[in-house]
């Protein structure tokens, strides 16, 4: 594992014209714009041997992944609302049985506190109802342990981000849209105004 280098996702520059970009073609650019650099995850997990098999899986896969790891729901949460310039992790990977948090809680914490990161559930349970309520607390995906592989967990973690960055970039898109939207309504405004004087101009000519 690398240490946490790569600069974060709310640092890229504007997008230069990006109101002069269709919408699709302004959300590919914000979505590859952010795709550069290892995957930044904040691993909560409390178990060694759970947290090492997480790791051992993560080992060599592409693209690389940048492994911080949390015991705590407390230091899970301190961990994503460190960073005051947006958000320091690409995902979170999370168990949900914590010495300081329960299944029905861990996930709505952590979701409150991700600003938008995706959260991936890790469950040493394969019960649907466990898996289902955390997605319905906020979860983007959720994971059996005893299932996992490194094929899964790499195509759930990247799917989980591409998911969120595309999210991301489409709110983007449509605020660049509100404010383009509202200049055009004040450039015609401005007009109209333009043409009432010049008509009653030629009426007192």
């Amino acid at each position: 594992m690398t240490p946490l280098t790569s600069p974060l996702m709310t640092d890229r520059p504007p997008i230069e014209g990006a109101d002069a970009l269709p919408l699709d073609d302004l959300v590919a650019e914000v979505v590859e714009t952010a795709d550069a650099g290892p995957l930044r995850v904040l691993l909560l997990e409390d178990n060694d041997d759970h947290a090492a098999l997480v790791e051992a899986l993560l080992e060599g896969v592409t693209p690389e992944v940048t492994l911080v790891r949390a015991r705590t729901a407390v230091e899970a949460v301190e961990h994503l609302r460190a960073s005051p310039h947006g958000p320091a992790f690409d995902a979170v990977l999370a168990d949900q049985q914590l010495p300081d948090s329960s299944y029905w809680e861990t996930i709505e914490r952590l979701a409150d506190a991700a600003a938008g990161v995706p959260v991936v559930a890790l469950t040493s349970l394969g019960d649907d109802a466990v898996a289902l309520d955390a997605v319905r607390k906020g979860a983007t995906d959720y994971l059996v342990k005893s299932e996992l592989t490194p094929d899964l967990l790499r195509r759930t973690l990247r799917h989980a981000v591409e998911r969120s960055r595309r999210d991301a970039a489409l709110r983007e898109a449509n605020e660049v849209l509100r404010h383009t939207l509202r200049h055009v309504r004040q450039m015609q405004a401005q007009l109209v105004e333009q043409e009432k004087l010049a008509g009653l101009g030629r009426l007192l000519a």
